[in-house]
């Protein structure tokens, strides 16, 4: 029990999800160091949280299944401890697209997360992870869809993320 204890903090744990709604990238492979993690990620869906050995920098690639060619990457170093997620956003040809009026690329990218920038809610809330992956509507705001119409993001941007508070109710 303790050597899996010290053994599980030298890892971190990844996951990926496909956000591209591209028909290009509809389904795409996951490389994570020349490694295929995942053979086929359809858009919309997410793997599982994957662990792996922290503290170590990694190049993480998106490749369609459709054209090889393709393809977005990032390099990171994934900490030990800690745990990351991986969204796929954009298209990978936005030169057919009308232009967005805050002129915010539309072009294929990965979002990086880390979830330790997350603050850890009270006992009564839960925290909410907000990507915006929407090609058409680059900014928005989002409300609660309760009686109090809270807003929760405010002018939020094409692939930044915004953590959230929310009450667990």
């Amino acid at each position: 029990l303790f050597f899996a204890m010290i053994l599980n903090a030298q890892n971190t744990q990844v996951q990926f999800i496909n956000n591209s709604a591209d028909s290009l990238m509809r389904s795409v492979k996951v490389v994570f160091n020349g490694d295929l993690k995942k053979d086929s990620l359809a858009y919309r869906k997410a793997t599982p949280f994957i662990s792996t050995a922290g503290d170590s920098t990694y190049t993480i690639e998106f490749q369609s299944k459709i054209n090889a060619t393709k393809t977005v990457s990032i390099t990171q170093t994934l900490q030990a401890g800690k745990k990351y997620v991986l969204v796929l956003n954009g298209v990978t040809n936005d030169s057919s697209f009308v232009k967005n009026p805050d002129s915010i690329s539309t072009q294929l990218t990965i979002v990086f997360i880390d979830q330790s920038a997350i603050a850890t809610p009270a006992s009564n809330q839960v925290a909410l992870a907000f990507v915006n992956g929407s090609t058409d509507a680059p900014s928005f705001d989002l409300y609660s869809n309760d009686t109090l119409n809270t807003l929760l993001a405010d002018n939020d941007s094409l692939n930044q993320f915004l953590p959230v508070t929310l009450e667990d109710t």
